[in-house]
């Protein structure tokens, strides 16, 4: 979301690139992580597990992305943008989890329980969105919901604030909401967060201006960043790996301690934001996946569920890293062409 006026370019075309690249990332880790989350460690085989691990670890930075995104485009003072914006914004999600989560939440009450009681399907599939009990991947919608609600205040704010100030606010946001709970994780204590924890996802989206600042600290340290971010992927893969093939299981604390994930968001972000002489062509096709990377976030995990639990295919079914490849490249080229044909049903366009 959010508008891109007055925006160079060379920093336009960057952008669209990242969010190309983010798109990929996000098909990556459902490709990656179903069969995980469905299947045992027994089951799939411990190569198998440790290849999709390190495919999972190695784009686990793309949602973080999308919200810095949204961040740039939306909290810079000198965006003008409209309570009226904000309100298409905030309506605009929540139709998208109206029609999308109902339809996800009746297709899985039917795989569940059938057609029995097929007069009270709508009723408890618009029950389930309102649970945030529809497919997992909506909750990036319910996240930007809460963003869009509190962005005419973090704008008011941020006009007030200083570079130097901010980055304090976002050093403190990172210990609350990332360091403490992967300290709680790793030693099974429960340090506090002094009751002033904010939601780690509003980090990433005051990041996202942050890095839109000339000069920034981040942007003047970038080699570090990229080194920051590297050596977190590895960390990450690299202590995964040895869990699975020494322990038999994959390590929680790996998975669930985020605060290996913003630098490497941060890094990522920061190559595209920086590197305007990229070498990738700004075609018709670039242009094309750009517009449509809400609508394949929307819609990727139903090819994805298509294969793996309706056909029993997945990367498995071949030698995985040729299977993983191959499902990725089907799953978002149905997912991208489906995209292209909602864009032009006049009620889903204004939605994707």
């Amino acid at each position: 979301g959010g508008e891109k006026k007055d925006m160079p370019d060379g920093k336009k075309n960057n952008i669209d690139r990242l969010r190309v690249f983010a798109t990929f990332a996000v098909v990556m880790i459902h490709i990656c992580m179903t069969e995980v989350e469905n299947s045992s460690l027994a089951v799939i085989g411990a190569g198998n597990y440790v290849i999709y691990s390190v495919g999972y670890h190695m784009v686990r930075w793309a949602v973080p992305v999308f919200i810095m995104i949204s961040g740039l485009l939306l909290l810079p003072p000198e965006k003008e943008i409209s309570e009226k914006k904000i309100r298409h914004y905030f309506f605009r999600m929540i139709s998208v989890l109206l029609i999308f989560g109902t339809v996800y939440a009746v297709m899985e009450i039917v795989f569940d329980s059938g057609l029995e009681q097929w007069y009270l399907l709508l009723p408890e599939a618009i029950l389930r969105v309102l649970q945030m009990k529809s497919w997992d991947h909506l909750w990036y919608i319910y996240c930007l919901i809460g963003l869009y609600i509190i962005t005419p205040f973090a704008k008011a704010a941020i006009i007030n604030i200083r570079e130097r100030q901010l980055w304090t606010l976002l050093c403190v946001l990172f210990f609350l909401n990332f360091f403490i709970p992967a300290l709680n994780m790793m030693t099974g204590k429960q340090f506090s967060t002094f009751y002033i924890s904010a939601n780690q996802y509003f980090f990433y989206y005051l990041l996202g201006y942050y890095l839109s600042i000339e000069n920034n600290r981040i942007i003047r340290n970038k080699k570090i960043v990229y080194y920051a971010g590297a050596i977190s992927f590895v960390i990450m893969s690299l202590w995964d790996a040895l869990k699975i093939s020494y322990c038999g299981d994959y390590s929680h604390w790996i998975r669930k301690a985020n605060f290996l994930i913003p630098p490497m968001a941060i890094a990522v972000f920061v190559y595209f934001l920086t590197n305007h002489n990229l070498n990738i062509r700004e075609g018709k096709v670039l242009k094309s996946i750009s517009r449509c990377s809400f609508g394949i976030y929307l819609i990727h995990p139903f090819y994805v569920n298509i294969f793996y639990k309706v056909l029993h295919i997945t990367p498995t079914s071949f030698p995985i890293v040729f299977g993983i490849v191959l499902l990725f490249v089907i799953v978002f080229a149905a997912s991208w062409a489906s995209t292209r044909i909602m864009t032009i049903i006049p009620i889903l366009n204004k939605m994707i």
